[in-house]
């Protein structure tokens, strides 16, 4: 079994991503936590568990020596995986978990997508960018707006990165409208 698919015991040093499959998992109450504190209400769902139903969709708990480090949800399609949110727990940012738990899932997908907030967007921005890049991962050139979450909720525009390559035009445009009508439910 894999590591993605696991929550066998590992080396204190591996994170380790639990699947959540259940609104009664006891993993879910920290990660909806993280998630509400740490995305912009523009950029995030009502409730982190909203799609445990969706067999596209995966939310992992990322564990560290048997503690919560983290979340991750990644929807999975035929020709590509998109990582929805990825986000780790302050006591353990800049440890180096964020990078392998990202590895874990780009060696699982030929081709990984994620989108990201512009540099001029937010102070933090310009360090975000440059640690998906040392990830191996291309901001795309094309102009990109993530469709609104719910009602009254504005679309935001944001970088679309790529790994390992940045997408052909037509490319890019195939996988923005898969994750327009299946992620984001915009017909």
């Amino acid at each position: 079994m894999s590591a993605e698919h696991s929550s066998r015991a590992a080396p204190a040093n591996t994170p380790v991503l639990h699947p959540i499959k259940s609104s009664t998992d006891p993993w879910l109450a920290p990660a909806e936590a993280l998630y509400q504190r740490t995305f912009d209400r523009r950029e995030r769902r009502d409730s982190l568990g909203g799609q445990l139903s969706n067999p596209r969709h995966n939310l992992l708990v990322i564990l560290w020596s048997g503690d919560f480090a983290g979340f991750m949800t990644v929807w999975r399609f035929d020709a590509f995986a998109f990582i929805e949110h990825l986000a780790t727990h302050p006591t353990v940012r800049g440890s180096g978990i964020g990078g392998i738990v990202l590895a874990t899932v780009v060696q699982k997908a030929p081709l990984t997508v994620l989108e990201a907030e512009r540099a001029e967007d937010s102070p933090l921005a310009p360090r975000r960018l440059a640690w998906y890049q040392s990830c191996g991962f291309m901001i795309n050139p094309q102009a990109y707006r993530q469709p609104a979450y719910g009602p009254g909720l504005p679309e935001v525009p944001l970088h679309f990165l790529s790994h390992p390559r940045a997408l052909r035009t037509d490319e890019f445009g195939a996988v923005v409208q898969t994750l327009r009508r299946e992620v984001y439910a915009v017909h």
